[in-house]
């Protein structure tokens, strides 16, 4: 009784019957976002913040819109909370109906005056900062779920805010595939020929050594152990990187090079 005669004074009083607050208000919708992050991020783990701006309802008014305990009796129906309407279902036939009142929500009362912080619109626009964990070897296209997070209205509580991880491309890496990494390593003829020792810097700054003696056909593909992604829930074990080998012909030779290779393959 307090609360109803703060909120809508001795009219609210009058009217309790018709101001019973459901104990179970119906969910709100979910909001989606994407949230986009660097394959290092994924690899790593890391914490991030996003600053967000939403409904919320108005804690002034709570939500009614109006000044508290400034009301008075609804015109359209009467102060009854429902109004009778009459429905032409065809054949000339017409059938009455009782319906809540849409104007004053079925309460039987509104308000004298709007509520001068949101204006009447119950609601007012809040910005909250947002603490998200990226997990190691967390899926590209996986959701973050924070519950409760979405907008709010007085008529329903507040749904879920979705954030869908999209990883963005990296220079090197060129594609992921669960938990296995693929790029391409680019061979001069001499290393192709000859065998090469490369460092690789991986997502977490750490050199990676390759090294070959012996001939290297175009496009073969080497693969190396546990240098892939973290498992996701399970980061101490990863996957595989492929990395397939490319190699790069001079554009032309001149004649002294042609001798050169001549000689070589005769």
């Amino acid at each position: 009784k307090r609360q109803m005669y703060d909120i809508y004074g001795e009219e609210g009083l009058d009217n309790e019957q018709n101001l019973q607050h459901q104990n179970r208000m119906p969910k709100g919708p979910n909001a989606r976002l994407d949230l986009s992050v660097d394959l290092e991020e994924i690899y790593n783990g890391n914490i991030k913040e996003m600053s967000i701006t939403k409904n919320t309802t108005c804690k002034k008014c709570r939500g009614t819109g109006g000044k508290l305990g400034h009301t008075k009796k609804c015109n359209k129906c009467k102060g009854r909370g429902v109004v009778v309407e009459h429905v032409n279902t065809g054949m000339g036939f017409t059938m009455q109906m009782q319906n809540h009142c849409n104007r004053c929500g079925g309460k039987g009362i509104i308000f004298a005056e709007t509520c001068d912080v949101c204006s009447g619109r119950k609601v007012v626009k809040e910005e909250k900062t947002l603490r998200i964990e990226i997990e190691k070897g967390m899926p590209d296209g996986h959701n973050i779920i924070f519950p409760r997070e979405s907008e709010s209205h007085p008529d329903h509580s507040p749904g879920d805010l979705i954030l869908n991880v999209k990883t963005n491309k990296h220079r090197f890496f060129e594609s992921r595939l669960g938990n296995d990494l693929y790029a391409n390593i680019e061979l001069n003829l001499k290393e192709a020929l000859l065998g090469y020792d490369r460092q690789i810097k991986h997502l977490d700054n750490r050199s990676v050594t390759i090294k070959e003696n012996k001939t290297t056909q175009p496009f073969f593909i080497r693969t190396i152990e546990n240098e892939g992604m973290p498992f996701y829930k399970y980061p101490s074990q990863k996957g595989k990187l492929h990395l397939t080998m490319k190699v790069r012909l001079p554009q032309k030779l001149t004649e002294e090079e042609k001798k050169i290779v001549n000689e070589l393959f005769d």
